[in-house]
């Protein structure tokens, strides 16, 4: 198995595998593992009943049906999560890698790759090149946002160009449905937009957030992490 990064929701399933499954990922993502996941863990548990809280009363105070059922769709994602509490533990990769690791098996060659950070500081992605298939971590994500509370968007930008050089049929992202290099495009527009924005702003002497007319943080379904545009 591959960590593609370090990231919570790559990582806290770790434990529920056999003992003897076997999971890669890059060193640089090990040594954050190693340093914040304990800690990540507490902040999770602590988290997660605070959030079901504050969407349930969300819920209750509503302006309308539809916000209504958005927050409840929250609280019910909450306790999904809270009901997972057992089995989060920390278990760190059993072994890593810096550049690239090869695997031949009797049908098929499969690559793990990392080209640096660009989503987290460390990003690792799967790759099948009989097959033209990409796994790609968050690297990619499809019809969703992608997160950049750690990320380092230009060095992203960089990644994403050597993953369409590959030249992939299929990319399997970390959020959201099957993709193409039409979705790899997409995510460059995207980066390569925030990045005019808050150039722009910085300019102006004011920050990325500015642009925002609401704070998209308070929907369950729409929460966006400026940090690193703030940051740019």
């Amino acid at each position: 198995m591959l960590n593609s990064h370090w990231h919570q929701d790559h990582i806290f399933g770790n434990a529920i595998f056999a003992p003897e499954t076997e999971i890669y990922a890059t060193t640089r993502t090990c040594e954050i593992m190693r340093e914040k996941t304990p800690t990540d863990i507490v902040e999770f548990k602590k988290h997660w009943p605070e959030q079901l809280t504050e969407w349930a009363e969300s819920a209750r105070m509503a302006k309308d049906e539809a916000e209504r059922l958005d927050f409840e769709d929250g609280v019910r994602f909450a306790q999904a999560i809270i009901n997972t509490f057992p089995q989060v533990k920390m278990r760190l990769p059993d072994h890593t890698f810096t550049d690239r690791l090869e695997f031949k098996g009797t049908k098929r060659t499969i690559e793990f790759v990392t080209l640096g950070g660009g989503h987290s500081d460390s990003d690792a992605f799967l790759h099948l090149p009989a097959e033209r298939l990409i796994f790609t971590g968050d690297l990619l994500v499809v019809k969703t946002h992608p997160d950049l509370t750690y990320g380092h968007p230009r060095d992203w930008l960089a990644i994403l160009a050597n993953i369409k050089a590959l030249d992939p049929i299929c990319l399997i992202p970390g959020h959201g449905e099957f993709g193409t290099v039409a979705d790899v495009a997409a995510i460059e527009r995207y980066l390569n937009d925030l990045l005019r924005m808050a150039e722009k702003n910085a300019r102006e002497s004011g920050t990325a957030r500015v642009l925002l007319p609401y704070d998209l943080r308070r929907s369950p379904k729409t929460g966006i992490t400026l940090r690193r545009l703030d940051e740019t």
